[in-house]
C-alpha cells in the first residue's frame, strides 16, 4: 500500500488509493485465485496495479486515465442497456 502526501495551505491532501477503493466497496482479491471468472480476474489484476502504481502518477496522468475509463464504461453501459432492452422486447436477430 502506498501513501502520498501533499500539503498545501495547511491542508493535508492525502491520496490513498487502497483506502479509497475499499471505502467505495471495490473488492480486493488475489488475481491468481483459480476460482475467479475471467472478468473477476481482470478486475483483480487492474485493482492490484492501481494500488501498486496509482500514486506514482501525477494528477494529469490520473485524470487522463479516469476520463478514458469513464468514456469506455459509458459505452459498455449503453451496449448492455441496448441488449437488455432488445431482450426484454423479445427481439431476435
Amino acid at each position: 500500500m502506498t501513501l502520498s502526501k501533499f500539503f498545501c495551505w495547511g491542508r493535508d491532501f492525502t491520496a490513498n488509493i487502497d483506502a479509497l477503493l475499499r471505502d467505495t466497496g471495490v473488492p480486493r482479491v488475489d488475481p491468481s485465485d483459480e476460482s475467479l471468472s475471467s472478468g473477476e480476474r481482470a478486475h483483480a489484476r487492474i485493482v492490484a496495479v492501481l494500488v501498486d502504481e496509482w500514486d506514482a502518477l501525477d494528477s494529469r496522468q490520473q485524470r487522463a486515465l479516469v476520463n478514458v475509463l469513464k468514456t469506455s464504461a459509458r459505452a459498455s453501459e449503453d451496449a448492455e442497456n441496448y441488449s437488455t432492452r432488445r431482450f426484454a422486447d423479445g427481439v431476435q436477430e
